[in-house]
């Protein structure tokens, strides 16, 4: 595998079960749960300018939801057929706590809580099986106010176990990350020695061992072993191309160490890339956009200015469209949709096609606009050609925003090729009389 497969394979993923996600009110079990999991710590870390701040606020609001099956019952780390899956479950669960905080129903944080200790004394009882010491380690490193005291129980436990049995990396990190307080130090060293044996001698093969580097690299802090970079940078990427499959709930670790790990060219296409495809972060309606359309209310008195305002300016760059806003240069759609909805007037991007302009809302989310008539097909060829291009990205929602006629059989045809492309877009049409309602509300705003 290269990279661009491990970032078309998390998108694949990410935007296939971020949409069920999304639309579903049951809490998942933990394949989804750790893929989101590190997917919203990507995302984090791939944070830039903000861009992403939609999407992890999305995160917090799933993560803290009150579900309607029963997330914080029964996952019982005995149970005869899923005990590691429940072990595993926890170890998400009490790290999204850490992350974004308890859910919102207060009676199902306490039944979290009460049902997370007693599953812990069950897992006490039985440390060597079915994940149960990571399970606790989980608990020791993100809630310590609530379960610190088992940090010596674990030190006790521990100091015995690794004399008698070789932990392997994934289980040596999470010791490490429970037993960071100076007291600690010689058991921690001990963990260290024998978690340097295996990276200098690796066992187990590829697709094994990019998990493990790829748990390493993003869990430990060698900032006082510098010179474990490399070997683990080297190590990674011999793995990684000697896999051919990752299994998808481990992808968001794994593409997030793999970017980590790359260059910074490696690190711009691939941002580039994840930001043109992942889906949008809301599944918007138009009248989610304007709160303040009404179908029983309509302007025509304003049609002839609504056909006067222009696409964009004549003069446009970037920086002048921005100081536009607010030092009003003319009046264009790009203005009058920035103004309306409180947003940037993001648009003069890549995703221009000749002389047309988009309104880009949000990422995967655009106002196509067209200023004049579309009275046949070569006229409309323009507008073809922009659609499909947005329509490449994944669950794009395409606003066609124009107050003038469009001959039928244009839209027809991007109809028919939204419909055909298995990225599953959205065209729709915004109807004239919307346009005029939202143009009265900009004149509104602007005192006139």
């Amino acid at each position: 595998m290269q990279v661009n497969d491990l970032v078309d394979n998390w998108l694949k993923h990410f935007n296939e079960k971020y949409t069920q996600y999304k639309s579903k009110e049951e809490e998942p079990r933990y394949h989804l749960k750790h893929f989101f999991l590190y997917s919203y710590s990507f995302l984090r870390k791939l944070q830039n300018e903000n861009k992403w701040d939609e999407y992890l606020k999305q995160f917090e609001e799933l993560f803290c939801r009150d579900p309607a099956n029963d997330y914080y019952g029964y996952r019982s780390p005995l149970d005869s057929q899923n005990a590691r899956e429940n072990s595993l479950e926890w170890v998400a669960i009490f790290e999204i706590v850490n992350l974004v905080g308890y859910p919102y129903n207060e009676s199902a944080k306490e039944k979290m809580l009460i049902n997370a200790r007693k599953y812990l004394e069950e897992a006490k009882n039985f440390p060597d099986r079915d994940y149960h010491d990571i399970m606790i380690c989980s608990a020791i490193e993100f809630l310590p106010d609530q379960f610190g005291n088992y940090k010596e129980w674990l030190a006790s436990w521990l100091t015995e176990y690794i004399s008698v049995s070789e932990p392997t990396p994934h289980q040596i990190v999470a010791y490490m990350n429970a037993l960071k307080e100076p007291k600690y130090k010689d058991l921690r060293d001990r963990l260290f020695k024998i978690l340097l044996f295996w990276i200098r001698k690796p066992k187990n093969y590829p697709k094994r061992q990019l998990l493990i580097w790829a748990r390493i690299f993003s869990r430990l802090d060698l900032s006082r072993h510098p010179e474990l970079h490399e070997i683990i940078q080297r190590n990674f990427f011999a793995c990684l191309h000697k896999t051919f499959s990752v299994d998808w709930p481990n992808l968001p670790l794994i593409l997030d160490t793999a970017r980590a790990l790359s260059d910074a060219k490696a690190k711009s296409e691939l941002y580039n890339k994840v930001s043109f495809k992942i889906v949008p972060s809301k599944l918007l309606q138009l009248k989610e956009i304007f709160d303040f359309l009404d179908d029983n209310v309509d302007f025509p008195e304003v049609q002839k200015e609504v056909e006067a305002a222009m696409e964009k300016c004549s003069r446009y760059k970037k920086e002048t469209c921005e100081a536009c806003i607010e030092r009003p240069q003319g009046e264009c759609w790009i203005r009058i949709l920035a103004k309306v909805t409180g947003r940037k007037p993001l648009a003069h991007g890549p995703l221009e096609v000749a002389d047309f302009v988009i309104y880009e809302f949000e990422r995967g989310i655009y106002f196509v606009i067209k200023a004049r008539p579309i009275t046949g097909v070569k006229e409309g060829d323009t507008l073809f050609r922009q659609c499909v291009k947005l329509f490449s990205r994944d669950h794009a929602l395409v606003f066609y925003w124009n107050a003038h006629k469009t001959h039928p059989s244009v839209l027809e045809e991007i109809r028919k090729t939204a419909a055909s492309m298995k990225t599953k877009p959205q065209f729709i049409v915004v109807d004239s009389k919307y346009i005029r309602q939202v143009y009265k509300r900009y004149k509104e705003i602007e005192g006139h």
